[in-house]
């Protein structure tokens, strides 16, 4: 990205949620409307980027994968947290876990804490319990490049976050 002149910007420590916490401090000072997320597997259609535009009313946008698109482990590991937070916030979401979404930044500007894998239980927990606008659209998924970071233990974190977060 630096060869190409393209601005490029360090998160404040090791981890996921520092890093989209970080991109959220930097989308408010620019003035900016929304922050789109997308993991750096290759695994999201980067084209269908402009699909967000569509939800420009909601505060979470979340871009569903086929959950038969998805490794049987990494399946069954989303699976279980995505009703496990639909169960703690009596919610229908299809991909609590998917990695490729766009948060309103004045919506979720200060209120992000988590520093690891477990960012995404706490966006989507955030939102559930103050009632955002919360839109679903489907897209493709595609094998990862890369070995995954996410272990058994980021599994677990996740979950108690989304615990963590209903008991607020």
């Amino acid at each position: 990205a630096s060869a190409m002149n393209v601005e490029v910007f360090q998160r404040d420590g090791k981890g996921k949620g520092r890093a989209v916490i970080k991109g959220l401090e930097i989308a408010e000072e620019r003035g900016y409307d929304f922050m789109l997320l997308v993991d750096c597997d290759a695994s999201y259609p980067v084209n269908a980027l402009s699909e967000f535009l569509a939800y420009d009313a909601s505060d979470l946008i979340i871009a569903v994968r086929n959950m038969q698109d998805i490794e049987v482990k990494r399946r069954a590991a989303n699976i279980v947290m995505t009703r496990t937070l639909n169960a703690l916030f009596g919610s229908q979401l299809k991909d609590m876990a998917s990695g490729m979404r766009a948060l309103r930044v004045a919506t979720f500007s200060k209120r992000l804490t988590a520093r690891r894998f477990d960012i995404e239980p706490q966006i989507c927990a955030i939102a559930l319990s103050n009632k955002f606008k919360i839109e679903e659209f489907a897209i493709a998924y595609y094998p990862r490049e890369g070995k995954s970071k996410v272990g058994l233990m980021d599994f677990f974190e996740a979950i108690w976050r989304m615990v963590i977060e209903r008991l607020r």
